[in-house]
């Protein structure tokens, strides 16, 4: 007791997350006790078996029990093992909580959340999870303090990407803090959310199985340090957190022991962040401040929101755009509780509902007087200098062009189903082909007909996404992590899920070899640079155009997508109604086709998963390479309705894999 007495509270300092990444603890003549419950080990390396995993040596132990490092047999790959100590496994409760909580951590499918493999009861409950190489948060600014604000920026926002794949599974992780996030040894340092172990469904997230407020003190809610029911928000209070101490390098919320800490977490605001760093972008202390509100209504109401901000603010830093956001800082109760809620409450955007709505009217207005008086300037404009007959006379002697005198100009008529099929049937008869194709792989392509002088070519577009199978016959490869050794499709043919986890690389690599296979030329001049296994990294790409397979253009995806509509959908407004065209919300994919399609009969135009384009964007300044980046259109599974709008466009490096990224094939004639 005498040794121990200076370690006291040490145990807070110790996560799982922590112990998941540092190297193998020396334990001396002990380090092997406690491992009657392995099987015989069948290699010289190993401490033991579990299951089909291969224990090789111990990551860490705690009270909970023994992290092991394993590999799994099967897939042939390192895992990270949590196995339940012996002496909590014989109790109920906790061996019942455990396994709750494991499963529900599995539930939980995204590249910012480590997976959850496998959960086990037998001989021991066990969870076997993602191995990740690297360090945690807390580690990195141990070592180098305050961070940039890009980084700030982009962990930032790939915690709120987890988060918001956790709430949306109904899960509040409750201990967000910088030793539970991971940054994994990659080029581009992914961050990965671990430790979902006080996780727990929205309904039940009020106090442990013992009465005890859960969460680590320093970076909790205001909600559960005073012990009260909270919900997801109070996991974007802890998030505020987190990114206070990147800015700062030191907590919001310090005292000399937990009781101190929980009182100044309720009841205090943490000191402002340009007395300690002055150089931190008032705008970027603004996101904090919010985050940090006492209040749950007055913070940004989901995980979401705040990804969607931070990644905007990331997208305009590296393109050194100007940023400027107005939010309504935390102001003390007395303060709050004077004004009006109606008129005090923020909105989405994080201004106030007055100003919010001012600002809209005045857009719309704006909008509407510019739809109005845009036709007439350009019109009179190309009539004075005689280009209306000379642009009209190019247009009818292309053979795919619009035929103004036989087939109407459809640039402000919405169109229905059966008007869009009436007008691919026209284009089909015009041009004499079918309105529906197949190509060799199997890949269904639909007639897209022009619309007016805004898209005077007709083409062809895949009628669905393109599949794991068609990838694979094409290929000879299935990179997706939706697969059918996804613990969550195990037994299920994944071969009509869309193919994802994708580079738009590879999306060039594919087009071409479809072309090969029809016996067209290529679209695409591919020079590549580098390579991974099958995986493109680096390469030059040149587009040779033709009548062939390529992605297609930003323009094209969202002329096929919107048909002639000027709605956020091509059905109207209503985030509701869109449930029935796309999947989202989702944790993982679907086979393609099970939604209902868009006029011109294409499925799952949004979500499921997210498409490549053909467009480039600025290169991202801090990439060496000097890559541009290049678009994806339509939202994901894991993603929320503001994603599938027409006006929303996300870009990332050409080299880049996600699991939520596929793509859809066009094809010109």
């Amino acid at each position: 007791m005498l040794d121990a007495h200076p370690r006291v509270g040490d145990f807070l300092k110790r996560p799982a997350a922590e112990q998941l990444l540092e190297a193998p603890l020396q334990t001396g003549d002990d380090e092997n006790d406690g491992l009657g419950f392995l099987d015989p080990p069948t290699r010289p390396d190993s401490l033991g078996r579990l299951g089909h995993f291969e224990v090789l040596d111990v990551l860490g132990r705690g009270g909970f029990g023994v992290v092991y490092r394993a590999l799994d047999d099967s897939l042939q790959r390192l895992v990270a093992i949590k196995v339940l100590s012996p002496l909590l496994a014989t109790t109920s409760p906790a061996r019942k909580r455990f396994l709750r909580e494991a499963r529900a951590s599995a539930r939980v499918r995204h590249e910012n959340v480590v997976q959850v493999y496998a959960v086990e009861e037998k001989p021991l409950p066990y969870l076997a999870m993602e191995f990740i190489p690297g360090e945690t948060l807390q580690q990195r600014l141990d070592r180098d303090g305050p961070l940039e604000v890009p980084e700030i920026l982009r962990i930032g926002r790939q915690i709120a990407c987890g988060l918001a794949a956790a709430h949306a599974m109904d899960l509040i992780h409750r201990d967000v803090k910088p030793a539970n996030i991971l940054i994994e040894n990659s080029p581009h340092d992914n961050v990965k959310i671990t430790d979902f172990g006080l996780a727990r469904a929205a309904n039940d997230a009020s106090l442990s199985s013992s009465g005890a407020v859960v969460g680590t003190p320093m970076y909790m809610s205001p909600e559960q340090a005073r012990g009260e029911s909270f919900d997801h928000r109070a996991d974007l209070f802890s998030l505020g957190s987190v990114m206070y101490v990147m800015t700062t390098g030191r907590p919001p919320f310090r005292a000399s022991n937990a009781p101190a800490v929980l009182r100044r977490v309720a009841e205090d605001q943490p000191r402002p962040i340009r007395e300690v760093i002055p150089e931190v972008p008032e705008w970027l202390c603004s996101i904090v401040g919010k985050l940090h509100d006492k209040e749950p209504s007055a913070r940004f109401q989901t995980a979401r929101e705040v990804a969607d901000l931070l990644a905007d603010c990331e997208n305009k830093l590296k393109t050194q755009q100007e940023i400027s956001i107005i939010l309504s800082l935390p102001v003390p109760q007395s303060v709050r509780d004077a004004v009006p809620v109606q008129d005090a409450r923020p909105g989405r955007s994080g201004l106030t509902r007055p100003t919010y709505e001012q600002l809209q009217t005045r857009r719309r207005k704006w909008m509407a007087a510019g739809t109005i008086l845009l036709p007439i300037f350009v019109l009179t404009v190309t009539e004075l200098v005689g280009l209306t007959q000379l642009f009209q006379s190019r247009l009818l002697k292309s053979p795919h062009a619009m035929d103004s005198m036989q087939i109407p100009l459809l640039v402000n008529a919405p169109l229905d189903a059966t008007q869009a099929q009436e007008l691919q049937a026209a284009w089909a008869r015009r041009l004499g082909v079918p309105v529906e194709s197949t190509s060799k792989a199997g890949i269904k392509l639909i007639l897209i007909p022009p619309q007016g002088q805004e898209s005077p070519i007709a083409y062809y577009l895949g009628k669905y996404e393109v599949t794991q199978g068609q990838w694979e016959q094409v290929m000879a490869d299935r990179p997706s992590s939706f697969g059918a050794e996804n613990p969550l499709l195990a037994g299920i043919d994944t071969s009509n899920f869309p193919v994802e986890r994708i580079s738009w690389f590879d999306g060039v690599e594919f087009c071409n070899k479809l072309s090969e296979r029809e016996g067209l030329p290529p679209w695409y001049e591919l020079k590549v640079t580098k390579r991974n296994g099958a995986a493109i990294e680096e390469a030059e790409v040149k587009i040779l155009g033709g009548s062939s397979y390529h992605l297609p253009t930003d323009s094209q995806w969202i002329h096929a997508s919107r048909a002639s509509t000027s709605t956020k959908y091509h059905f109207g407004d209503s985030d509701q109604d869109l449930l029935a065209y796309a999947w989202i919300n989702e944790s993982q994919t679907h086979a393609v086709g099970l939604k209902k399609p868009n006029p011109f009969g294409l499925y799952d135009m949004q979500g499921n998963v997210w498409e490549w384009c053909a467009d480039e964007s600025p290169a991202v300044p801090t990439d060496p390479r000097g890559l541009s980046q290049r678009v994806f259109r339509g939202g994901s599974w894991d993603g929320y309705p503001g994603y599938c709008e027409a006006s929303y466009v996300s870009m990332r490096l050409p080299s880049d894999r996600i699991h939520s990224i596929g793509l859809r094939v066009a094809r010109s004639l």
